[in-house]
């Protein structure tokens, strides 16, 4: 089944204020822009075969740009974490559900990497709680590190 088929998946806009979100349609263009942007950011082969890198392009908006991200496992199996110029994406996709959350720059706190050996654990402090990940490829793990800490800094600079 190809994902660029004539009834494509919407894209949900949702507001800081809590209004309904609307529907922008997604386009073929903004698909394989949002998967070459995994590949440059060093997604491996296997990794295209998550159900979460195929859905994830129907969450980016097309003014976005993807500065990091990060596979891995959790208590509740596969997830991703994704960060944009504007959000982080929490994203677990199973057969019958999908749950993603968008985290702002301004509700995290600390972001802490760990190796042993070949393995590692990514955790991500947030005021929504903790996001724990066990994870096995280092170089997107210090992209996703360096890009989110650098996002809180612009952040917190033009806050004060």
């Amino acid at each position: 089944m190809s994902a660029f088929h004539a009834n494509s998946p919407q894209i949900h806009s949702y507001t800081t204020n809590g209004a309904v979100p609307k529907i922008v349609s997604q386009s073929r263009a903004n698909y394989i822009r949002v998967l070459q942007r995994l590949r440059e950011l060093g997604v491996r082969k296997f990794g295209f075969k998550w159900s979460e890198v195929r859905y994830l392009p129907q969450l980016i908006h097309p003014t976005e740009q993807v500065g990091g991200v990060v596979q891995g496992r959790s208590k509740d199996g596969h997830v991703l974490l994704a960060a944009t110029d504007k959000r982080v994406i929490f994203l677990d996709t199973k057969p019958l559900f999908v749950r993603s959350e968008d985290i702002s720059y301004d509700a995290i706190s600390a972001l802490t990497l760990e190796w042993m050996g070949v393995s590692g654990a990514l955790t991500m402090h947030t005021r929504l709680g903790d996001f724990k990940l066990k994870i096995n490829n280092r170089r997107t793990a210090e992209i996703f590190r360096s890009f989110v800490e650098q996002r809180c800094i612009e952040r917190n600079r033009t806050r004060y």
